[in-house]
């Protein structure tokens, strides 16, 4: 139950309304003494708590015999009235926050620390991409809404799309047809120390994360044009060479050994 209670209260049911709401959908309809005994909450609380309730929605009335009862409304209707409520707020939020947003060309360099807030971020860009998009991407981070974003750009028409994936396993699963399949992953990581995302669009923006873990990560986003620029030739050229690698790899294996590792050293010219 305290598991359920916590998310009751992430939407704004304070920790007595939870605890009596679960009490009547759990015994159903109930008069306020009941409900005090059977849900902990103080009887000198309980009918304020029960007041409350009635008037959000989540508890409807009925004159008993004797006394009022309390009857819980099924969860649906809780969600559906927090779904609608929600809605209202993105609206008003939407409508009303573009009276005070100001337009500049900002070339700054901003660092955004949160990796959830990353990876929207991420499809941000990627969503709002109109003519080319270029990513260099784990499999941890492609799986779920950022792949099927990439899988509508590359179905669009007229849409240069470059997609550098990165597998430790190197098993590189995705339902994406034209990707770069890195093949490096293990020593890239032992360089690197972790994961990473390069996000370029429209040649415009871009955004690039080390990313630690789920939880930690770091990036940065800009329109600047020289870091802009940059990034995309990064990915650009990490592209041109995994195609070199693919279409020449026995003469590469041949001078640079089974695993191409002496590809990497480049300071040493062969």
């Amino acid at each position: 139950m305290k598991q359920l209670i916590q998310v009751f209260r992430q939407f704004n049911y304070t920790q007595y309304e939870a605890q009596v709401y679960i009490t009547l959908l759990q015994n159903g309809p109930q008069t306020g003494y009941e409900v005090s005994k059977m849900s902990g909450v103080p009887r000198s609380k309980v009918y304020n708590v029960l007041e409350k309730l009635t008037n959000r929605g989540a508890v409807v009335t009925a004159q008993g015999e004797k006394n009022v009862l309390y009857k819980a409304e099924p969860i649906q209707r809780l969600i559906n009235l927090a779904k609608t409520s929600f809605n209202d707020c993105i609206q008003i939020l939407e409508r009303e926050t573009k009276k005070y947003t100001y337009s500049f060309d900002d070339e700054q360099i901003w660092k955004i620390f949160d990796y959830p807030s990353i990876l929207e971020k991420c499809k941000e860009m990627i969503d709002s991409a109109e003519n080319e998009l270029m990513i260099q991407i784990w499999m941890e981070e492609l799986e779920g809404d950022i792949e099927e974003l990439l899988l509508t750009k590359e179905k669009q028409n007229d849409f240069n799309l470059v997609t550098v994936l990165y597998d430790r396993k190197e098993k590189y699963h995705t339902e994406l047809r034209q990707i770069y399949k890195h093949g490096f992953e293990v020593s890239k990581l032992r360089e690197m120390g972790n994961r990473w995302i390069t996000v370029v669009t429209d040649g415009k923006e871009m955004l690039h994360a080390a990313v630690h873990n789920f939880v930690s990560a770091e990036a940065i986003y800009t329109k600047n044009n020289n870091m802009v620029f940059f990034a995309r030739e990064h990915v650009k050229h990490d592209a041109y060479c995994l195609r070199l690698i693919d279409i020449l790899t026995e003469q590469i294996k041949q001078q640079f050994g089974e695993d191409m590792e002496g590809i990497r050293d480049v300071f040493v010219i062969p």
